[in-house]
């Protein structure tokens, strides 16, 4: 009965060891590949926008402190064919003292699948030109993009006669 006793120790002792061997190693979501794409997009248009205003401290002239947009900004230009041709809505609130807006984002892919972000940036006026920078964090994802974890970055530039943006997004997908 004693080796008997040994044997089973040892099957109890070698179960226990291959489990923390294996919990050693990451699962297959880890593993998730890491993709970079970038791209360009055209044709930005504001759908709407509503401002707020507030009373001067210096004066009694009213001022806009906060503007909420809606924006297209088009289709997007990419090699990757999981984002070129694919669409870019937002919704942002702009802080007119602090040249400052934050917002949220959904981007439909070919196929229909779609990411969510949410960003905030910065903007500087040069007449009646201007330039903005935003980063933002994708939210989720559905379809292929189910799961998606990452960030997003986007720089526009404006003159008189047109906008183009430039964007590049870092990203996996965990199942």
């Amino acid at each position: 009965m004693t080796q008997r006793r040994q044997h089973l120790n040892m099957v109890y002792l070698f179960v226990i060891a291959a489990w923390l061997v294996v919990s050693l190693f990451p699962g297959q979501a880890v593993y998730a590949e890491q993709k970079k794409v970038s791209g360009t997009g055209k044709d930005w248009i504001r759908l709407g926008f509503t401002h707020i205003k507030s009373e001067s401290l210096v004066s009694n002239i009213p001022i806009e402190v906060l503007t909420l947009r809606n924006h297209f900004y088009g289709i997007f230009r990419s090699a990757d064919p999981d984002w070129n041709n694919a669409t870019f809505y937002s919704v942002d609130y702009a802080d007119a003292l602090k040249a400052s807006y934050k917002g949220y984002a959904v981007t439909t892919h070919p196929g229909d699948n779609q990411t969510f972000l949410e960003y905030e940036g910065t903007w500087e006026m040069q007449g009646i030109a201007w330039t903005s920078q935003a980063k933002g964090r994708f939210l989720g994802g559905t379809g292929k993009f189910k799961g998606i974890t990452g960030k997003w970055t986007t720089k526009t530039k404006a003159t008189e006669t047109d906008v183009t943006t430039e964007w590049e997004a870092e990203y996996e997908i965990k199942q």
